[in-house]
């Protein structure tokens, strides 16, 4: 007990040292990770609530579909909920209502923010077809020409993030 926490804790120490930016990386997709694992949870156990019809369409739903709540950079103990490009709009629109549905209801600490960046993994093509948008990478490409003006350009929805980001390092004691 006390001897691994002791190594693991070693562990960490030196993989910070080494590379303290993939550390954070790591913990962040794991924290992102964990609240689509949450979301997928609660939707699943919402829609049994929902016809039969609506329940069909979440047939073969995984956590990848899941909406990734961050952290808000402008207010604290905010979740901004990005759902996923691929993502089909009929299912948006599902996971929408199941939310506002739920015994707790639209979360005051959750808003709406734009679409997310993460990529989907190679198995989402073995989703039923209704799940998820084929076109979600040609939308993209449309919807960046759309924003940039077809050039180089910064997205008008996102500020330039470098003077929020602070790289904290800690080492455990």
């Amino acid at each position: 007990g006390a001897c691994v926490a002791y190594f693991l804790t070693k562990r960490r120490e030196y993989r910070n040292s080494m590379n303290p930016f993939k550390s954070l990386r790591e913990k962040e997709e794991k924290k992102l990770r964990s609240r689509r694992y949450r979301l997928f949870a609660n939707r699943s156990w919402g829609v049994q609530q929902f016809p039969p019809e609506e329940q069909a369409l979440w047939e073969g739903v995984t956590e990848e579909l899941m909406s990734d709540e961050e952290d808000s950079l402008s207010e604290p103990g905010v979740w901004v909920a990005r759902p996923p490009r691929f993502r089909a709009a009929e299912l948006s629109r599902l996971c929408y209502s199941i939310d506002s549905h739920s015994k707790h209801g639209n979360k005051s600490n959750r808003v709406y923010g734009a679409l997310s960046d993460r990529l989907p993994s190679t198995e989402i093509q073995l989703l039923p077809p209704h799940l998820y948008d084929p076109n979600w990478e040609r939308e993209a490409e449309e919807e960046e020409e759309e924003v940039t003006g077809g050039g180089r350009g910064r997205k008008s929805f996102c500020p330039d993030l470098n003077a929020f980001i602070q790289i904290k390092v800690e080492k455990d004691e």
